[in-house]
Parts: C-alpha cells; sequence; structure tokens
C-alpha cells in the first residue's frame, strides 16, 4: 500500500498511524520520501502517481537506500539492502 499525502492533508506521524488503523493497514515499516514542486506548486495528481508508481517497484525491488525508513512508534530504522 502507498498514499500520496500534502502536508496539510498529514501533518504527524501519529496521524499517518491512525489513518492506517483506520484503513485495516497492517505495517511494521514505512518508507518516506518528498516530491518537490515547480515554480512554488505542488506537483500535479499524474506526476505524484508517477513518481510513486517508481517508488512502489523500487521498494518491491529492495532497493530502499533512497528511501527514510521508520517503525509504528515513528523510530527510525535502518535498512540494509542484503547481498545476492
Amino acid at each position: 500500500m502507498y498514499v500520496d499525502k500534502t502536508l496539510p492533508e498529514l501533518s504527524t506521524f501519529s496521524a499517518l498511524v491512525t489513518e492506517s488503523q483506520q484503513m485495516g493497514q497492517q505495517w511494521q515499516i514505512v518508507f518516506v520520501a518528498a516530491l518537490g514542486g515547480k515554480n512554488g506548486a505542488l506537483p500535479s495528481s499524474e506526476e505524484a502517481q508517477a513518481t510513486l508508481d517508481m517508488m512502489a517497484k523500487s521498494v518491491q525491488m529492495g532497493a530502499v537506500s533512497n528511501f527514510l525508513a521508520y517503525d509504528r512508534d515513528g523510530n527510525s530504522v535502518s535498512v540494509k539492502q542484503a547481498s545476492v
């Protein structure tokens, strides 16, 4: 599962946890990244969706070094890629 949220929509980590509980999604680690806009404007829905799709594929492939990782309590987690 992944979501696109602006700061006004989700301003605290506890709000993320609460929303995930309401959706019935169990998780142990959350990967976080930010997407900047252009000329003071937020990215369009299409730009955000394309980026989210790329992020999801990266996580599925285990390429998580470009993301911040947190546990359910909001503690930073260090994720090391397994060597193949």
